[in-house]
């Protein structure tokens, strides 16, 4: 398998991929729904909605992968990989204040945190069925 050094530095590359994609103005809430009205031509009201859930599970998938991927950098120690996904979009969210354009939410934190418990839970889940398969054969 891969080493716990290859693993961190995935955690690192997603790390700074975040911070990129979160200090580009074009990835403003203002900018995404600009471009989700122009390309599905919804109704104003109807895409401010679905940007906002777009949105929402960008944060839940981005922080679900740097949770997964601090799971095998950590040595599968799953609270401390859930801990550190969720202080990095902590201070993403921070790091966002300074961002023209950008904004910054505690509820944003939340949906990081959400996805990062929401992917390791799967993680435990198929780490769990496979073991019952080997007990079982």
């Amino acid at each position: 398998m891969f080493s716990r050094k290859f693993w961190w530095l995935l955690v690192i590359s997603w790390c700074v991929l975040i911070f990129l994609l979160t200090a580009l103005p074009s990835f403003t809430a203002t900018q995404t729904g600009a471009v989700l009205k122009h390309a599905t031509e919804l109704p104003t009201a109807q895409a401010i909605s679905v940007n906002e859930i777009l949105r929402k599970c960008a944060h839940v998938t981005l922080f679900g992968i740097l949770a997964v991927l601090l799971y095998m950098a950590t040595g599968l120690n799953i609270r401390f990989a859930w801990i550190l996904a969720t202080l990095y979009g902590a201070s993403d969210e921070l790091h966002q204040l300074f961002v023209p354009g950008r904004g910054s939410s505690w509820w944003d934190v939340g949906f990081d945190s959400l996805g990062a418990f929401l992917l390791l839970g799967i993680v435990i889940l198929v780490k769990r069925s496979k073991l019952l398969t080997r007990l079982s054969a």
